[in-house]
């Protein structure tokens, strides 16, 4: 990276920091340490004096592993651009990257001013949350409408039918939990045999999400000045799949944090029954008492009930699935 970047370089460190490539940025296994764009004053940083403040270094040696960088990977390539073009890195996007694109109102504001006027973000409902300034812009912070990132959807739909697969490829040593990872984008194989391309992004207080069948041309587009609306947009991808392709596609972080949730309901499931074959179990075969007499008993019976409805794999899903929808809105 040193040819491309002459203000900033890594820390030295046991790792070999020549071995960080653009590809490996893009795919995000170049072993960076992670960033959030919290903390800074104003006036705001550059990105070099960002990436000081932030002390982005190597954790790992490049190429190995994949781990989201979120802001520190992407901010790299940030000042690639900058070095490269001799522009800031806003400026170029807004000559010459935008326009092409025919995102009209897109840019990178902090605040409404003038002829820009921004959604108010929530961190929840009812919690109006300041808008956070962004330095690593490269990574996120774009302020935009549908119509604009309508046109970026169109735009890598017909990069794709151009024949340039690489982005889409799926990219060496990027498998985790939640899939495998391409150059920017995360690909997810359908049963079917279509490939769905999609991502999300979140700030405190806003939402997005894009996906992409590029072969039949179909895009989804869903903004949300939440960020809370991860499970929502989710969840209105899912139908999008359904309709554009046959096939539901599920965003595997999503599935990844339901499984937990779920797992830990049936340890609370578990506990119950134990609790109640100790306890109820005993007093049947005794018959001590009455089924249903007593309010111990009846509370008993009530537990053993909600327990038998919630025994079905299906229900405990849909369950989950429609409170996580609810705790999004």
């Amino acid at each position: 990276m040193e040819q491309y970047i002459q203000n900033w370089r890594f820390p030295e460190t046991e790792f070999d920091w020549h071995k960080v490539t653009i590809r490996t940025l893009l795919a995000h296994t170049a072993g960076v340490t992670d960033s959030s764009e919290y903390g800074y004053s104003e006036p705001l940083p550059s990105v070099a004096e960002a990436m000081v403040q932030k002390n982005i270094t190597l954790k790992r040696e490049p190429g190995t592993a994949f781990e989201y960088s979120s802001f520190s990977g992407y901010g790299i390539l940030q000042l690639v651009i900058e070095n490269v073009t001799g522009e800031k890195y806003e400026d170029y996007m807004c000559r010459h990257i935008f326009p092409a694109l025919n995102m009209k109102s897109a840019g990178y504001y902090n605040k409404s001013e003038g002829d820009v006027f921004l959604a108010t973000p929530y961190a929840g409902v009812g919690t109006p949350v300041d808008i956070v300034p962004v330095v690593m812009t490269g990574a996120g912070g774009v302020s935009a409408t549908s119509s604009d990132m309508a046109g970026f959807v169109i735009g890598l739909i017909d990069y794709y039918r151009a024949g340039n697969y690489e982005m889409f490829t799926e990219q060496q040593n990027t498998e985790s939990t939640y899939g495998t990872y391409a150059l920017g984008i995360i690909p997810h194989k359908l049963d079917n045999g279509k490939v769905v391309y999609e991502h999300n992004g979140t700030l405190t207080g806003w939402n997005a999400q894009i996906a992409l069948e590029p072969v039949s041309g179909n895009g989804f587009v869903f903004l949300c000045n939440s960020d809370k609306g991860f499970y929502l947009t989710n969840e209105a991808m899912r139908l999008w799949s359904k309709e554009a392709t046959g096939y539901e596609v599920e965003e595997k972080s999503v599935m990844n944090t339901m499984n937990i949730v779920i797992n830990a309901i049936w340890m609370i499931i578990i506990v119950i029954a134990a609790f109640l074959l100790y306890t109820f179990v005993p007093d049947v075969i005794n018959r001590r008492r009455s089924l249903v007499k007593g309010k111990k008993q009846t509370i008993k019976l009530i537990v053993a009930s909600l327990l038998v409805f919630f025994l079905s794999d299906e229900l405990v899903w849909s369950y989950v699935y429609r409170l996580s929808l609810q705790m999004a809105i």
